[in-house]
C-alpha cells in the first residue's frame, strides 16, 4: 500500500508521512526533483544493490510478473521499452458493459505505473534526467487491471463493479461450474480472479499492492490455486494510519502468502502520522515474511503530475521482493519458486545461509537482500513454502491453539486441507486436523463483496510445492521441518 507523501519531518530517526489506507498519488517535494534529490531517490537500488545484480548478467529476462492494480500508463517514460502485456480489466458493469480503462493517463490512476516502474523501470525520466530503476528491468509483466472503488457503484445504487475476466469473456457469477474442488469454484472479486487467471496464464511470481476485506469473495480460492501451482502471491501490508485494519486482511494476510513490510533508508520500519495526527508505525502483520525499501523511492507520478517525485509505502517495497524472487528463479532455473522463498527468508540483512529467524510482526524474517539470497543455490532447501502453515503444532501458531481460528500466524485460510483434500488424492500429513473453517468460510465468501482498497530454531512442518515444470500435479503436504 502506498503513503502520499504530504508530510516529512524527522521524530526519533524516522519520517513521519501522513498515511492512508492505500495509495493513491506520491506528493513531491517540489514540482521538479534536483539531480541530487533524484539520486538520493535511488537508495533503494544502492542498497539492493542493482549494479551487482547486473554484474551477475541478471535481469529478470525469461521471467513473467503478473501486477495487479487500478490502471496503467504505458506512456510513462520510465516504462518505454518495457515488455508490458495487459490482460483486460477484470471489473465490468454487467448490465451497461461499461468497465474501468486499464490503460489510463489518468494521475488518480497513476498507483500501478508506479509499482511497475519499481520492477521494469529503464531509469529515464521524460526530461533526460535520472528516472525510476527497476529490479529486473527484461522481466515480462503481464498487468492485470482491477479498477477502484469508487466507480463500484451505480447510479440505481447497485454493484456496478462485477468479476469478469477479459480472457474468457465472462462473468463469473455465470459461471455454472460445479465441483466438489473449491478451488474450480467461480471467484467473484475482480482482484482474487485477476490472481487465478495469472496462474492459468503461468506467471512465475503475482505482485499485489491493494487490500481487501475478509468478508469479499475469493482470495482463498486463488490462494488455493497459487498453492497448488506453486506461484507465489506478493502482497503489500498497512502503511502506519492508525485506522482498524483488522477487516483488511486480504490477501496479504493469508496463509502462505509473502507479506511485505516497509522500511526506511536506515532500516526504521515506516512511520507516519495516522488519523489523529499521532505518531505511528506500520503495523506489519502477524505473518509477515520480510520487509523492503518504503520511504522517499524515486517514482514516476506525483500529485503535482507525472514525473519524478518521492514515494512511500509497502505499495512500492512490494515489487522489489517480487522481482527478488523472479532474480533467484533467473539465476536457479532447477528451483521451484518455494525454493526461492526458503532462500528468501534465510538470506536477509547480514544473515547468510541460515536457520530462518522470525523478529516478529514489523520485519518478519528480516530486511530483504538479494545479493545474499543469490549467492545461495536454493536447490539445497526443501521444496516447500515456508511460509504455509500446516499445522496446529506450528509454533508460530502460538500456545496450544484450540483450532486454527486461534492460530497466530495468518487467517489460516486455506488449510492444508483445502489445498490437498482427500478426495483429490492429495496427502494427508499435517492435514489430519479438522479445518475448523471447513468448506463454510469457503461457502461463505461465495457471496459477492465489493472489493475494499485500501526467536530460537524449532521445528516447522511445511507444504511441498510443485515443480515448475509440472504446476498442474497435485502434491503431498509433508513433515519436512526447519528452524524459525
Amino acid at each position: 500500500m502506498r503513503l502520499p507523501r504530504v508530510l516529512a519531518v524527522s521524530v526519533l530517526g524516522a519520517a513521519l508521512l501522513m498515511g492512508t489506507p492505500l495509495a493513491a498519488g506520491a506528493v513531491p517535494n517540489r514540482a521538479v526533483l534536483s539531480g541530487d534529490e533524484r539520486a538520493a531517490g535511488l537508495w533503494y537500488a544502492d542498497r539492493m544493490k542493482f549494479d551487482q545484480i547486473r554484474e551477475q548478467g541478471l535481469t529478470g529476462k525469461g521471467m513473467t510478473i503478473a501486477v495487479i492494480d487500478s490502471a496503467i500508463n504505458l506512456e510513462a517514460p520510465e516504462l518505454q521499452g518495457a515488455d508490458i502485456e495487459v490482460r483486460g480489466q477484470f471489473c465490468k458493469n454487467k448490465e451497461t458493459g461499461e468497465e474501468p480503462p486499464a490503460v489510463s493517463t489518468d494521475l488518480a490512476r497513476s498507483h500501478g505505473t508506479d509499482v511497475v516502474s519499481m520492477l521494469v523501470g529503464n531509469g529515464v525520466a521524460g526530461d533526460g534526467g535520472v528516472g525510476t530503476r527497476g529490479i529486473v528491468p527484461e522481466a515480462k509483466i503481464l498487468f492485470y487491471a482491477v479498477g477502484l472503488p469508487m466507480e463500484a457503484q451505480a447510479k440505481d445504487g447497485s454493484t456496478a463493479c462485477e468479476a469478469y475476466n477479459p480472457v474468457t469473456g465472462t462473468f463469473e457469477s455465470d459461471d455454472p461450474r460445479e465441483s466438489s474442488d473449491t478451488a474450480e469454484w467461480p471467484i467473484l472479486d475482480p482482484d482474487a480472479l485477476a490472481a487465478r487467471q495469472a496462474v492459468e496464464d503461468g506467471v512465475d511470481v503475482i505482485s499485489i499492492s491493494r487490500a481487501a476485506s475478509v468478508f469479499t469473495s475469493g482470495w482463498e480460492l486463488a490462494q488455493i490455486h497459487a498453492m497448488r501451482a506453486g506461484v507465489p502471491i506478493v502482497a503489500s501490508t498497512p502503511n502506519p494510519t492508525g485506522e482498524e485494519t483488522y477487516e483488511l486482511k486480504l490477501p496479504f494476510g493469508m496463509n502462505g502468502v509473502v507479506a511485505v513490510g516497509g522500511v526506511d533508508v536506515e532500516g526504521n520500519v515506516i512511520r507516519g502520522l495516522n488519523m489523529f495526527g499521532e505518531v505511528a508505525d506500520a503495523e506489519g502483520s502477524s505473518n509477515l515474511a520480510v520487509s523492503g525499501p518504503a520511504f522517499e523511492l524515486l517514482s514516476p507520478s506525483g500529485s503535482e503530475g507525472w514525473g519524478p517525485s518521492l514515494a512511500s509505502g509497502t505499495s512500492i517495497a512490494t515489487p522489489l521482493i517480487a522481482g527478488t524472487i523472479a532474480l533467484g528463479l533467473e539465476k536457479y532455473p532447477e528451483a521451484t519458486a518455494f525454493q526461492v522463498l526458503q532462500s528468501l527468508i534465510r538470506n536477509t540483512g547480514k544473515v547468510v545461509d541460515a536457520e530462518p529467524v522470525w523478529s516478529g510482526r514489523e520485519y518478519g524474517y528480516g530486511i530483504v537482500n538479494p545479493v545474499s539470497m543469490l549467492a545461495v543455490d536454493p536447490t539445497q532447501y526443501p521444496d516447500e513454502n515456508p511460509l504455509f502453515v500446516v499445522s496446529l503444532d506450528d509454533p508460530r501458531c502460538g500456545v496450544n491453539p484450540a483450532d486454527y481460528d486461534d492460530c497466530d500466524w495468518a487467517l489460516m485460510l486455506p488449510t492444508a486441507k483445502d489445498v490437498w483434500p482427500k478426495e483429490s488424492g492429495g496427502g494427508n500429513s499435517g492435514a489430519e486436523a479438522e479445518n475448523p473453517f471447513g468448506s463454510g468460510i469457503l461457502m461463505a465468501t461465495m457471496v459477492a463483496g465489493a472489493v475494499v482498497l485500501l526467536a530460537a530454531g524449532v521445528t516447522v512442518p511445511l507444504i511441498v510445492a510443485r515443480s515448475k515444470k509440472k504446476r498442474k500435479n497435485l502434491g503431498e503436504p509433508s513433515a519436512t521441518s526447519v528452524g524459525r
